[in-house]
């Protein structure tokens, strides 16, 4: 209705004259914005190159944290992002593709929000239709434009999480022989998954560090393993969990898994 009132209020050449005016001043912000943008993601990477230099100095002069103390930061995080709910986490949360995507990034070892990272995306395909439309692209080559920097960064992420789950996998074997020989000199299940993430390498050792810790707050070991079988969604992963389980409640030798 507003659209229909303001023409018959000025005459169509002032209406058309005003239309044509804004649409200039849009087009001339746009870049403005665009610029302010680039200058801050500048800004942000000279701050964060900075704190990196810094921690590098303190590295050097308090000594470099012990790998065990970086995977229990990244539980600790990982945990952290879990339990916090921001508004975007609220209602976000409501979608069945939210949590999934938050899965994957859980699988990808990436302590980002689901929730924050569709906010993101979401904002800047928008934007980049808007800007796209306005300087005469056809808007069917602006709307594919804009899906492409959804899909895109989601690519990226299902292909690091089949990474990561691929390096676990192959690091299985490693992880029979050090439980087996622990096992067989004495260990607890519990002392031999310790044993792992420490010597281990990540990321396997960052799956185990959490099964440890886990248990160390009351969960049954069981219940741990069947956890990171979850979170890593590999069946090479719950088939050694299985057979941990079976073997204990059959009385089995854990050595022989």
């Amino acid at each position: 209705m507003v659209h229909q009132l303001i023409p018959s209020l000025m005459p169509p050449a002032v209406f058309t004259s005003f239309i044509g005016d804004a649409g200039d001043i849009v087009i001339l912000i746009l870049p403005v914005l665009g610029s302010m943008l680039l200058f801050y993601g500048i800004f942000q990477v000279i701050i964060e190159s900075k704190t990196s230099n810094r921690k590098k100095v303190q590295d050097r002069l308090h000594g470099k944290r012990t790998k065990q103390e970086k995977i229990e930061h990244s539980i600790i995080r990982r945990g952290a992002l879990g339990d916090s709910k921001s508004f975007a986490d609220a209602v976000l949360g409501k979608f069945k593709f939210v949590p999934k995507i938050q899965t994957m990034l859980n699988q990808a070892d990436l302590d980002w929000s689901a929730s924050t990272v569709l906010l993101n995306l979401s904002g800047a395909a928008l934007l980049a239709v808007v800007g796209l439309v306005l300087v005469k692209v056809h808007v069917v080559a602006a709307i594919a434009c804009g899906a492409v920097i959804i899909v895109l960064p989601l690519f990226w992420l299902g292909l690091r999480r089949r990474r990561r789950i691929s390096k676990i996998t192959n690091q299985l074997p490693d992880v029979f022989d050090m439980m087996g020989q622990a096992l067989r000199a004495g260990h607890s299940l519990a002392g031999a998954v310790q044993l792992i993430y420490e010597q281990m390498p990540p990321p396997i050792a960052t799956e185990f560090a959490q099964v440890y810790h886990e248990q160390n707050l009351g969960m049954r070991i069981e219940d741990a393993l069947k956890s990171m079988a979850d979170r890593v969604d590999s069946l090479d992963v719950r088939f050694f969990v299985t057979a941990v389980m079976i073997q204990r409640q059959t009385g089995g030798d854990l050595a022989e898994v």
